[in-house]
């Protein structure tokens, strides 16, 4: 059975450059279907792209995320492709990326490589710099380019990460779930260019560095609950011996305790230590169960899919 590969190109106000991208793709993937997702674009972007034959879909809210969101909902493959529609990724290695997803990889990542600081602003590789630092540091995994827009997805890994955000966090969300899961994930140095003349950046170096900051710390905490509320009850822990020191040397030395309110203050401290630790432990085990289930129910789709073609060369096979 042949391999299918569909590439999702979410596009708002992307006219200028939308026809060169998808002649790319054609060029290096001529066998990979094309979607288009006309992200509530108020140019010609959706009636260039279909001049020159790409399938268009039009999703009415605004945001990378939910284009994302929409287009995967539209396709089904057995790996799917996003690039942006600005014309700045190179795709000559695309072909290389989906061979390896075939081959069991769940995710292939286009790492940026420009000497241009038109095409990647300095503050750019700090921000990319800086949370690849946050991903090794709060999720152990290590990557050179976690906010790269050229990406190659198992359908595995498609189904089991819906998206969970709205813009451009989604490239961040997606390095964050393959680290939760333990996922493989191999990087492909690709070139990066600057937009095309008359092309424009959407992204907002400070809003949307905000953005991706709040994502990585809310999945965290929501994934990583002993470890982030394990650092609350350190700091009540450390705070409440702290406080507590002179109250305890004062009942040693004296049999009784002078300064009532600091003893107070520690019990206090060390009530939320424990309160901290208790929700951080309880939250561990509720998520590693949520992701046990959602391999075995993810393992139990595969084999559900595979079952028939083996029943059927299996019934073949009699025949003969």
């Amino acid at each position: 059975m042949s391999w299918k590969n569909v590439v999702v190109i979410p596009c708002h106000n992307e006219e200028v450059s939308i026809r060169e991208v998808i002649a790319d793709v054609r060029r290096h993937s001529p066998t990979s279907d094309i979607l288009v997702v006309d992200n509530a674009s108020t140019d010609q972007t959706a009636e260039r792209a279909r001049s020159v034959g790409a399938r268009v879909v039009h999703c009415p809210f605004k945001g990378k995320g939910r284009a994302l969101k929409f287009g995967f909902s539209k396709v089904q493959a057995d790996s799917y492709t996003i690039v942006d529609g600005d014309s700045t990724y190179d795709l000559s290695r695309l072909e290389e990326m989906i061979q390896a997803v075939k081959n069991g990889t769940s995710m292939c990542v286009g790492e940026r490589k420009s000497q241009e600081d038109k095409a990647y602003p300095p503050f750019h590789r700090f921000g990319n710099w800086l949370f690849t630092l946050l991903l090794s540091v709060l999720f152990g995994r290590e990557m050179k380019d976690v906010l790269s827009g050229l990406r190659v997805f198992s359908r595995e890994f498609v189904e089991g990460s819906p998206i969970q955000v709205k813009g451009f966090e989604v490239e961040a969300f997606y390095s964050l779930e393959a680290a939760i899961r333990d996922l493989d994930v191999k990087e492909f140095s690709i070139k990066y260019f600057a937009r095309p003349e008359g092309g424009q950046s959407k992204l907002r170096s400070f809003r949307d560095g905000f953005k991706i900051l709040f994502c990585v710390l809310g999945m965290f905490r929501l994934y990583r609950p002993l470890h982030f509320y394990g650092m609350f009850s350190g700091i009540c822990f450390f705070l409440g011996t702290l406080s507590g020191f002179q109250p305890i040397l004062e009942f040693v030395q004296d049999g009784y305790v002078y300064a009532v309110p600091r003893a107070i203050l520690a019990a206090s401290l060390m009530n939320l230590c424990l309160m901290f630790f208790g929700i951080g432990a309880m939250l561990d085990a509720q998520m590693k169960l949520h992701l046990r289930q959602l391999e075995s129910r993810l393992f139990q789709n595969r084999k559900s899919m595979e079952a028939p073609s083996f029943e059927a060369s299996n019934s073949n096979s009699s025949a003969a």
